[in-house]
């Protein structure tokens, strides 16, 4: 069903992904490069700017109607982070040529996509259209102000602040804003064009498309690709002697409690995919031990769940609970990590984790953008393939558990409690 050709054009690497399974075509072209707090920032503001216009089609209106004459084809910029490193995607999405009565639709798909990045609506040749520009600060700015309004958001900015103060994982991807008045659409102008010169750049393509119609249509996309040494974990995991606690007040009616733990795994560790499994079981989908025990037995919180941060090597458990309830119900969570690390561990959890695991991995390969970027993220990072983590997840054992569990240690609490915020 699916075929994976692999081919070097015009000094970039292509990855096409041959499979009839969809009707639409959908590429990304991946450029990494090494992640610095300040650029958090830029990367947040481009992202905004980059495909909301362009020089022939100035305004967001006009671009919109231009996607929609191409039935409806998408085409934007976004950036995901790993640790040190920052992977910016132009993407583009349409429907197969075979299935309109347009044959030109996937070349004139990519053609837009290609007037997005290399032709930006710009003033004197050099700095972003001011107006644009102005209007995309204004609306970054009341979104990193408005983070204080969502709870959930705030309390891990403030936790990720208190666990980690020097390290880039306490810097917040949404940006700054002392950094973001510092900003010119001189000076962001010049950090995308160090974007576009200064990278690694890969390109895959996944649908029912031709290696020789790949060439035609990326035939004028020529930019420089430079293997980049990018750090996707922290290198060293320090984990600390005594738990840190941290807690705060304000005018809310229910606790925010949230809890990291330490692991010191990556995706290079034989321990990577029973660390994945333990999360599902412990507290990472419906029927987890967290939620059996701290929601359907002691009814202390509506919803209680486990997220695997592997990037940052955390494993963050979030709820919300009634104030009274806020030490009791840390204390559980504990217990149930400590139960894992003694064996203490229902068999059916497993099976059911696994179960789980796997659903989700094939229901990743039914989307394109996910199992794309999924294949492209693994070039630099050697994760294993979709089909070797579910071959693994399957024959994980209690024992694999048991090890992992021994492996995570709490580092640091914050609890978001109701109150004066000045007590």
């Amino acid at each position: 069903m699916f075929n994976e050709i692999n081919f070097n054009f015009n000094n970039i690497d292509f990855k096409l992904i041959k499979t009839s399974k969809y009707k639409t075509i959908t590429g990304i072209i991946s450029l990494i490069r090494p992640l610095n707090k300040e650029d958090f920032t830029y990367y947040s503001l481009l992202n905004r700017l980059i495909g909301s216009s362009s020089k022939n089609y100035p305004s967001k209106e006009s671009l919109s109607k231009k996607m929609f004459e191409l039935y409806d084809c998408s085409a934007y910029m976004s950036t995901s982070y790993s640790y040190k490193s920052a992977n910016t995607f132009f993407v583009f999405q349409t429907v197969n040529n075979k299935f309109v009565d347009n044959k030109n639709i996937i070349k004139d798909c990519i053609d837009l996509l290609f007037e997005i990045i290399f032709n930006p609506l710009l003033e004197n040749d050099n700095e972003f259209n001011h107006k644009n520009f102005h209007e995309e600060v204004k609306a970054l700015e009341n979104d990193i102000k408005n983070v204080y309004n969502n709870k959930k958001k705030y309390s891990f900015r403030k936790l990720m602040e208190a666990m980690a103060p020097n390290d880039i994982i306490s810097t917040s991807t949404l940006g700054d804003l002392e950094i973001l008045k510092n900003i010119t659409p001189k000076s962001l102008y010049d950090f995308y064009i160090n974007i576009l010169n200064d990278s690694f750049i890969n390109i895959g393509i996944i649908g029912d498309i031709e290696e020789e119609n790949v060439k035609e249509y990326f035939n004028s996309f020529k930019l420089p690709s430079h293997k980049k040494e990018v750090s996707l974990f922290p290198e060293k995991v320090e984990f600390k002697e005594k738990v840190l606690q941290v807690s705060e007040n304000q005018d809310i009616v229910q606790a925010k409690v949230l809890m990291a733990f330490r692991f010191d795994i990556d995706y290079n560790s034989e321990y990577y995919i029973p660390l994945i499994v333990f999360n599902a079981m412990y507290g990472g989908m419906f029927g987890s031990s967290l939620f059996m025990t701290i929601r359907e037995k002691h009814s202390l919180t509506y919803d209680i769940g486990s997220e695997l941060m592997i990037n940052k090597k955390i494993l963050l458990v979030s709820c919300g609970v009634d104030n009274n309830n806020v030490e009791i119900t840390s204390d559980l969570v504990i217990k149930e990590l400590e139960n894992y690390k003694v064996g203490n561990i229902d068999n059916n959890i497993l099976k059911i984790a696994k179960e789980f695991l796997i659903n989700d991995l094939k229901e990743m390969q039914d989307f394109q953008f996910s199992s794309l970027s999924f294949k492209l993220e693994n070039i630099i990072s050697n994760r294993p393939t979709i089909e070797q983590i579910m071959d693994k997840v399957s024959r994980t054992t209690i024992e694999e558990i048991i090890e992992v569990s021994n492996m995570i240690k709490l580092d640091t609490i914050f609890t978001l409690k109701p109150g004066d915020d000045n007590e």
